[in-house]
This record gives structure tokens, C-alpha cells and sequence, in this order.
């Protein structure tokens, strides 16, 4: 009996034991978990739009954070500081944006450029509770404006621009193409008002007006260029046999 008790009492300290440990762990599994969820809650009431963005792309921090600065001031240049932002209606800080966009100047060498830029309803709400995020929309337009064109100013028919920015970086799309893409200027001109949308900010350079001509043709100037490069020959040939004929009068 001795030796049962005793087993038993070891059997039933050991089971004592197994769940005072079980429940030990459970509890500071437990724990962890709040410990996580808390964690998780103070960081999406502390993430924004480019701190979220620099976490899941570190390499890219630095070129950004450049981005962003440039951006940040051109906001204070129109008055948009970060911390009177959130106070701003939706329409005012639309506006108020709006018309800085439309103000950030072209490079010199693109003076026919025409662009529209459109902004997503979620990336107006994440611009404005996230400044920075507005910095580099406001950062990248400058960016892009700023770069000069190749092409010189005798050939240049101007450039036809998109952006569209999302709620984030990464959700950026955009492109260019030419004034005569396609080889007419009226067939590159619908396709930009298509592209465009109705709800963008269209900025123009200075000289947008001037290229390219409204019913400019790439194949009928290619074709004249040939008639005309033809013609320069055939006038050259003729003044050259004439000029040979000339000679051999003169010395029969």
C-alpha cells in the first residue's frame, strides 16, 4: 500500500506539476499575443503612408526621403504646413494642392509640354492625413518636370504626360508619349483626352500652343520632305549639266 501511495502521490505530483507548467505557458502565450495586438495597434495608430512604405522598402528610403523633402517645400511655399492640414477641408486641401501642382514649373527644354495628373479618391485622403505623402507626390511632379529634353527646339513637337497616383508609392502609374504619336497630331491629342479623364490637373507649358501644328501629318511632311528633297536634285543635276554643257561649247 506504502509503495501505491507512494507511486500514486508521485503520478499525481507529476500531473500537478504538467498542468501548473501547461498552464503557465498558456498564460504567457497568452500574454505575448495582447503583447502583439497592443504592438499592432500602436503601430497602425503610428504608421502612415511613407513610414509603411520605407519599412517595406529600405533601400529605396533615401531617394524617397530626397523626394519627400523637395516636396515638403513646395507645400510651405503654398501655405500647406503639416500641422494645419488635418483642420483643412477635403475640397480646400484638393484646391489648395490643385493649384500648387499646377504652379511647379517645366525645364526650359520642354516648352510644348501638356500633362494632366490624376489623383485616386484614396490617395486624396492618404495625402492628406499622411503630409509627407503629399510631400512626394509634390516632390516626384517636380522631379519629372524638371528634367530636360533631349530633343532641340526646331524638331521638338512637345510631349503629352499622365500621371496617376494611388494611395501609395507603389501604386504609381504614369507615362509620356509624343504630340504626334501615331504620326498625326489629332490622333495623339484624343488619345491624351481619353487618357486624361475628366477629373485631372491639366498644366500646360508655356509655349503648349505652339506645337504641333492642329493638323500636322507626319506621312504628308515626310512625303513633301521627299518631294521637295527630289526637286532640290533634280534643279542640282540640271544646273550641273548645263554648267557642262557650258564648258564644252567653250572649249570646241
Amino acid at each position: 500500500m506504502i509503495g501505491q501511495a507512494a507511486g500514486f502521490a508521485g503520478s499525481y505530483g507529476g500531473y500537478y506539476n504538467y498542468r501548473y507548467t501547461n498552464r503557465q505557458i498558456n498564460e504567457a502565450l497568452s500574454d505575448n499575443a495582447a503583447s502583439r495586438a497592443d504592438d499592432k495597434v500602436k503601430q497602425t495608430k503610428n504608421s502612415t503612408v511613407m513610414s509603411d512604405y520605407y519599412r517595406e522598402n529600405p533601400d529605396k528610403r533615401a531617394e524617397q526621403e530626397s523626394r519627400v523633402n523637395e516636396g515638403r517645400k513646395l507645400l510651405k511655399e503654398a501655405g500647406l504646413y503639416p500641422e494645419d492640414i488635418n483642420n483643412l477641408s477635403m475640397d480646400c486641401f484638393k484646391d489648395s494642392v490643385s493649384r500648387l501642382i499646377s504652379n511647379i514649373p517645366y525645364s526650359s527644354t520642354r516648352p510644348f509640354d501638356e500633362e494632366t495628373v490624376v489623383i485616386s479618391d484614396t490617395g486624396w485622403e492618404n495625402m492628406k492625413s499622411d503630409p509627407d505623402y503629399a510631400a512626394w507626390v509634390a516632390g516626384f511632379i517636380k522631379e519629372d518636370r524638371s528634367a530636360a529634353n533631349s530633343v532641340s527646339d526646331g524638331e521638338d513637337k512637345g510631349t503629352y504626360c499622365v500621371h496617376n497616383f494611388g494611395a501609395t508609392p507603389e501604386e504609381y502609374r504614369g507615362h509620356s508619349f509624343s504630340k504626334i504619336f501615331g504620326g498625326t497630331a489629332a490622333g495623339a491629342r484624343t488619345m491624351y483626352i481619353a487618357e486624361s479623364g475628366s477629373d485631372g490637373i491639366v498644366t500646360r507649358a508655356p509655349r503648349a500652343d505652339r506645337q504641333p501644328e492642329r493638323n500636322y501629318n507626319l506621312w504628308n511632311t515626310m512625303r513633301r520632305s521627299g518631294l521637295k528633297r527630289q526637286q532640290e536634285l533634280l534643279e542640282a543635276n540640271t544646273q550641273f549639266r548645263s554648267q557642262q554643257k557650258k564648258q564644252i561649247s567653250e572649249t570646241a
